[in-house]
């Protein structure tokens, strides 16, 4: 017979290993359920309804009987956030904090710092870097050398020019921290 669904209000099994139902029925085309009204007579079921098997323990059994007449063992649900004040406190301080600046290392002081924290400096390394990229490209399919001292000189140009800003971009900062 096909197995519906309930919302049982108790499930209870006793030391013989039968098992006694009450609570609503939604679907009455199950094991325990008489087919008066909308409501489960407690009426005691043994483990010959459910196809003769053995449990080894009674525990099983009423796992066994549970998923039988309820249709599946559901866990409680679980709150999605533990403790909501808590989770308020941690974001709270979270947003709180400073940020992470590392010009907070430089120096007060020198040529260093102020051309690592100027913004020009910080636009201008972008622009290279995008020129650069572009360079790349132009590189490629223009320059058929193998290596770099084989190359036509703009390309030698371009390239050395590209490695001494790199270099001066990454020396900058190092030298504008405090030691």
């Amino acid at each position: 017979p096909p197995r519906g669904r309930t919302r049982a209000s108790s499930l209870s099994i006793d030391t013989s290993g039968r098992v006694s139902l009450r609570g609503d029925v939604r679907t009455r085309s199950m094991p325990g359920c008489t087919e008066e009204d909308d409501r489960f007579e407690p009426r005691p079921m043994s483990p010959d309804m459910f196809n003769g098997m053995f449990y080894q323990s009674p525990t099983m059994f009423f796992e066994a009987a549970t998923v039988a007449l309820v249709g599946e063992i559901k866990a409680p649900p679980r709150a999605a956030f533990a403790d909501l004040t808590a989770m308020k406190d941690k974001v709270r301080e979270t947003l709180m904090k400073p940020e992470h600046d590392v010009t907070h290392y430089y120096h007060a002081t020198g040529v260093a710092q102020r051309i690592a924290r100027s913004q020009w400096f910080e636009q201008l390394t972008l622009a290279v870097i995008s020129f650069n990229a572009i360079w790349i490209w132009i590189d490629t399919d223009n320059n058929d050398a193998e290596l770099l001292m084989n190359a036509a000189a703009p390309f030698q140009v371009a390239e050395h020019s590209f490695c001494v800003y790199f270099f001066f971009e990454w020396v900058v900062p190092f030298l504008a921290f405090k030691r």
